[in-house]
């Protein structure tokens, strides 16, 4: 984990100017582990997805924490997979917020970064996933098996 790019690990490689707090929240270092578990944003859009996949919340302590939840929580076969593709999807799309805002100043929606999660996730599990049947209407419900 220590090789993604975040304010903290850029402090500690001791590179010039960098701040070391989030720069979405600015409430605590910008760690693996803040950006994607701890920070609010991180938090608002996790609530959101638990909601949307009926998937019972849980509050992950590191990193490996969430990327491991989809084998804890009582999913099989093309669910498990799909939830394990959002959980990706969803740091890949914080991360991109991330940058849009450091680097262009674009403000983080929690809403913008929702939609682009399901929308992704939408275009990932047609082709990707094997599941080309699936309309906008039954991913939106969430019914994917």
């Amino acid at each position: 984990m220590s090789k993604i790019p975040t304010s903290d690990a850029l402090r500690r490689r001791n590179m010039v100017g960098v701040e070391g707090l989030c720069s979405i929240c600015g409430d605590d270092l910008e760690l693996v582990e803040h950006l994607f578990t701890t920070c609010w944003v991180a938090m608002l859009v996790w609530n959101h997805i638990c909601n949307w996949t009926r998937v019972q919340r849980f509050f992950a302590f590191s990193f490996r924490d969430l990327i491991e939840v989809h084998e804890h929580v009582g999913l099989k076969g093309k669910a498990k997979k799909v939830f394990q593709g959002i959980i990706f999807l969803r740091c890949w799309v914080i991360w991109r917020a991330r940058n849009k805002l450091k680097f262009e100043g674009k403000q983080v929606k929690i809403e913008e970064v929702i939609s682009e999660i399901k929308s992704i996730g939408f275009l990932w599990v047609r082709s990707r996933a094997k599941l080309s049947s699936l309309s906008w209407t039954d991913w939106c419900k969430y019914e994917i098996v």
